[in-house]
Formats: structure tokens, C-alpha cells, sequence
């Protein structure tokens, strides 16, 4: 892309500003630069196995739609006002996300990472959420509406469910304890659960 772009009076005068929709999948990107230049009307944005070492959808006002699986991004940025609701950065080397800054967000999926913390204080409309196989010391739901949760596979030692209890339907957080932790939840108050798991956490009582 860095060489598409080339001079700054390329820059200025060739935009596709009717593209809503760009899929570059497998095309072994190494970086974005310019791209929001190019192409300012972006909605879905597809940049799954490439090896992009960095995600800056900041340039990125209008998109709703952003899918980075596969790449080995260790950094994420994204647009003060952006209007994202549905990422994916799973399998990707990153240690935490901007989520102070994606109100609008839906669906996140980040397995497969190095994140250690994630808040949902910002999550308002946040209703998936995969965060299975990270680092996480510290989950935070209670101020989401979240439906959908897996947080296998981490180390969690803060954790706080959603508050909503009418929304949660699917929870899944095995192996994500650990046997030294001695936990009790209460899942008897949502009243719309319809599956849990909690396998390989010996010390969880419900």
C-alpha cells in the first residue's frame, strides 16, 4: 500500500470514495498507511493472514466492520469517534485493547492473544465476547449486556458477571481459574442461561 501510495499528489487526487466494502485477505500486507486516504468511505474492512505488526484504524471514521485474524499485530488504535461493531483480532500478539473508545461495539472476538486486562465499563452494547486463551488477570462485565461470553483459558483473578441478568444466555469460562482459586457464582438469577461451562476449575462452586 506504502508503494501504491507513492508521492503526496497521488495521494491527493486518486481516492475511491464510493468503496465501502475491501477485502485483502491473504495478500502479505505489511501495513495500512494510507489506506484510509484512499479509501474514505470504508464500512467492512477484511485483513485476515497477512503481517500487519500494527492495527491503526484511527484515519477510520466510517467503519462498522473490521476483521485482522492471523496477522502478528501487538498494537491497536482506533478513531476517537469511530462507529465499529464488529471486530476480530483473533490470533494476533496483543497485550490490550482501546475498548475505552468502542462504544458502539457488538461483537469482539480476541482469542488467541496476550491481553491481561479487559474492561467492559465502555461496552455498553457489547453482546459477543471471545477472549478465550489470552493472559487475562482481570475481566469486567458488569456494565455490559453481553450475551454471548467464552473466556477459557486464562488466569483470571477479578472477574465481575454482567448485572443485566435477563441478557446472559451462553457462558463459557473453562480453565480459567485455576485450582488454587476458590470461587462461588450465582447463575440462578439468570433467568435466560441456556448453556454453561466450567469445566477444569476445581475451585468454583455454584
Amino acid at each position: 500500500l506504502e508503494e501504491i501510495a507513492g508521492t503526496e499528489d497521488i495521494r491527493k487526487n486518486t481516492k475511491l470514495t464510493q468503496l465501502t466494502n475491501l477485502d485483502l485477505r491473504g495478500r502479505k500486507i505489511k501495513s495500512l498507511k494510507y489506506l484510509e486516504v484512499f479509501c474514505p468511505s470504508l464500512n467492512t474492512l477484511k485483513v485476515d493472514n497477512n503481517k500487519l505488526t500494527e492495527l491503526d484504524l484511527s484515519g477510520f471514521n466510517n467503519l462498522s466492520d473490521m476483521s485482522a485474524t492471523n496477522n502478528d499485530i501487538s498494537y491497536v488504535d482506533v478513531a476517537e469517534d469511530n462507529t465499529i461493531t464488529y471486530l476480530d483480532v483473533t490470533n494476533n500478539q496483543i497485550p490490550s485493547l482501546p475498548t475505552q473508545k468502542m462504544g458502539y461495539l457488538k461483537t469482539l472476538k480476541c482469542s488467541n492473544n496476550y491481553i491481561e486486562e479487559l474492561y467492559g465499563n465502555h461496552l455498553k452494547e457489547l453482546s459477543y465476547l471471545d477472549c478465550s486463551t489470552n493472559m487475562l488477570t482481570e475481566l469486567i462485565l458488569d456494565q455490559t449486556v453481553v450475551e454471548e461470553v467464552d473466556c477459557s483459558n486464562n488466569k483470571l483473578s477479578v472477574f465481575k458477571l454482567p448485572n443485566s441478568t435477563d441478557m446472559l444466555e451462553k457462558f463459557s469460562a473453562n480453565n480459567c481459574f485455576g485450582d488454587a482459586v476458590s470461587r462461588k457464582f450465582d447463575f440462578t438469577s439468570y433467568s435466560n442461561l441456556m448453556e454453561l461451562s466450567l469445566a477444569d476449575n476445581a475451585g468454583i462452586t455454584e
